[in-house]
């Protein structure tokens, strides 16, 4: 089966991968009675096409029928390169975490992992980063 999406100039073959979030609302219309009837039951999902600040965009939102849960993706947002911003103010932001960091040095569990935390029972084990180990929660 396979999925054009006429906006995105494209075609997703669904046999040989699940559709994107951006993809959801268009592809819930290639599934068949019995699976959109499944899909329509769990989940509700819709799409619109925006246009934002002069950038073309995608929004979708999706919720779960059942819990409640839900999300919104905006393709923009996934797309964008972060910003800086202010280097003022970036700086400042870095220089206070810094004097945190340092002030809270040896006063807590996570500055000796190893004797102040508990293994993780699932591994019995730690798994251990060049910047991170990891801990029981």
């Amino acid at each position: 089966m396979t999925l054009v999406i006429a906006e995105a100039g494209r075609s997703i073959d669904l046999r040989q991968r699940a559709p994107t979030v951006q993809e959801l609302p268009y592809a819930r219309d290639f599934l068949s009675s019995p699976e959109r009837g499944r899909f329509d039951r769990l989940f509700w999902v819709g799409g619109e096409n925006v246009v934002i600040g002069g950038i073309p965009q995608v929004i979708v939102r999706t919720q779960d029928l059942n819990s409640g849960e839900g999300a919104i993706f905006n393709s923009a947002r996934a797309n964008r390169v972060p910003s800086l911003g202010d280097q003022e103010k970036l700086q400042k932001f870095l220089d206070d975490l810094h004097v945190e960091i340092e002030s809270t040095r040896g006063k807590d569990d996570f500055c000796s992992v190893e004797e102040k935390t508990p293994k993780d029972d699932f591994h019995g084990e730690r798994i251990r980063g060049e910047y991170a180990t990891t801990a029981r929660n």
